[in-house]
This record gives C-alpha cells, sequence and structure tokens, in this order.
C-alpha cells in the first residue's frame, strides 16, 4: 500500500525485478527438485519401479457424459477470452 500512496498506483518500480528473480528461481528450484528426485531413485533403486497392481475399474473416474467435459472446456474459453478483453481494455484507457 506504500507504493499506492506515493504515485496513486499499484505498480512498483521492482516488480519486473521481482518477476525475473521469481522466474530464475522457480526454473531453478524445480530443476534441482528433479535431480533430487533422480538421486533418490538410484539410491532406492526404483528407476524401474512400477506398481505391482494396476488401478481397479470401480475406483477410476470416468466422465458422466462426453458433453459434460466440452462445456466445461468452452466455459473456460468464454471465461479467459473475457478476461483477456478486460486487460487489455484496462491497459488502452490507461
Amino acid at each position: 500500500m506504500l507504493a499506492q500512496g506515493e504515485s496513486g498506483s499499484m505498480d512498483n518500480p521492482y516488480n519486473p525485478l521481482f518477476a525475473g528473480l521469481m522466474a530464475v528461481w522457480g526454473i531453478m528450484f524445480c530443476g534441482g527438485y528433479k535431480r533430487l528426485q533422480v538421486v533418490y531413485q538410484h539410491e532406492w533403486d526404483t528407476v524401474d519401479f512400477e506398481p505391482a497392481n494396476p488401478d481397479r475399474r470401480d475406483f477410476v473416474q470416468v466422465p458422466s457424459h462426453p458433453s459434460s467435459t466440452l462445456l466445461a472446456l468452452f466455459a473456460l474459453c468464454v471465461t479467459s477470452s473475457a478476461v483477456l478483453q478486460l486487460f487489455v481494455t484496462a491497459s488502452l484507457l490507461a
């Protein structure tokens, strides 16, 4: 809220720096996690591990109707396009 009081905006000159640092940190964290996972697989000899029993059909969730999946995808597309339109309009007005 300090940045808003000084300039009247929520923008901060350090936001791009913060975003860049978070992106680099995320990439390094994921890489380190994958490396650690490979080390554990090698130490515990689970590289070629496969579950002994397959999932039972009684407990695997199957969509009730194919059109419900399509309807959910359509709703997601409409929502995301509306949000994108809102951001574009706001950036043009600013």
